[in-house]
């Protein structure tokens, strides 16, 4: 299936983030640059990755770029900076 097929999915997050995302295998979710690429223009898609990378504070910050609101989202508010 193509969900689990990286080459593929990279190529189907250039068109279609929140359908392909949502879809992905659990490795996949897991995937940093797979991630990184869908929170471009996402960020709110956090709910979707896996629990190590919504614990991954440049992964928060990302999804934070594009959706202020994506910090709801951490598995933990550790990961987000402090000011």
């Amino acid at each position: 299936m193509y969900c689990d097929d990286e080459e593929v999915v990279i190529e189907a997050l250039k068109y279609d983030n929140r359908n392909v995302f949502e879809c992905l295998s659990s490795d996949l979710k897991n995937d940093k640059e797979i991630v990184s690429l869908a929170f471009r223009t996402s960020g709110d898609l956090i709910r979707y990755a896996s629990e190590e990378l919504r614990n991954d504070k440049e992964t928060v910050l990302l999804a934070m770029k594009g959706c202020p609101g994506a910090f709801q989202h951490a598995s933990s508010m550790d990961c987000l900076p402090v000011r």
